[in-house]
């Protein structure tokens, strides 16, 4: 007997989609924002800030996804996609921190700013 599938449908899903909205338009408003008020190498360290929020964003939908893939096949170890995913988008945001400001000379605050901004578009989910 096959166990059940928990299949993503091919379109975003409604939760995702709505944080995923939310985090583009907050990334066009903070960028819109720091341009006007302190320029534009403000509004490009926003915008790569925010740009790794999505990122995480994505990367949280995947990991979620194959720990409710997991729950139906193997319960003991649902939890293991959800933490290694955890680590990864750590890393990601780490080593894309590190690579704007040292590599592409963004400067560091903005790009905390946009990187929080976007992490705010998660409020815009309301099947929580």
């Amino acid at each position: 007997m096959r166990s059940p599938r928990i299949r993503m449908p091919g379109k975003l899903s409604g939760c995702f989609r709505q944080v995923l909205q939310a985090q583009l338009g907050l990334l066009i408003a903070g960028v819109l924002v720091a341009s006007l008020v302190f320029g534009l190498n403000h509004a490009l360290a926003a915008a790569f800030g925010s740009g790794l929020a999505i990122f995480n964003t994505i990367l949280a939908r995947r990991s979620v996804q194959r720990a409710s893939e997991l729950a139906y096949t193997q319960p003991d170890v649902v939890m293991l996609p959800v933490f290694s995913g955890l680590v990864q988008r750590l890393l990601v945001f780490a080593a894309g921190f590190a690579g704007g400001v040292l590599l592409l000379n963004l400067l560091p605050l903005p790009l905390l700013a946009g990187f929080a901004l976007a992490q705010a578009g998660y409020f815009a989910c309301r099947e929580i």
